[in-house]
């Protein structure tokens, strides 16, 4: 919450299968609430999760809530609000 770019950020570099993000608010980050870079996890999970007001620093460079980029795993989102 209040970070300069990603709340939440799993790097291109990470090595783990999944990430589970439950029953959490990502709220007020400069580029994105959540993002996952490259291939780095097979699956990722959000549910029961809130994401409001990210993205304001760079709006206009696909910044936001949840970001995929370079992406080709699994995604579940379950009872999100963006």
């Amino acid at each position: 919450q209040n970070a300069e770019q990603t709340g939440i950020r799993v790097s291109d570099t990470a090595n783990a299968n999944r990430l589970r993000v439950r029953d959490v608010l990502v709220q007020n980050n400069g580029y994105n609430g959540l993002g996952v870079y490259g291939d780095s996890l097979n699956k990722f999970d959000v549910e029961n999760s809130e994401f409001l007001n990210n993205g304001a620093a760079n709006g206009s460079a696909g910044d936001g809530d949840i970001l995929a980029f370079l992406y080709n795993g699994d995604v579940t989102l379950k009872n999100v609000t963006v």
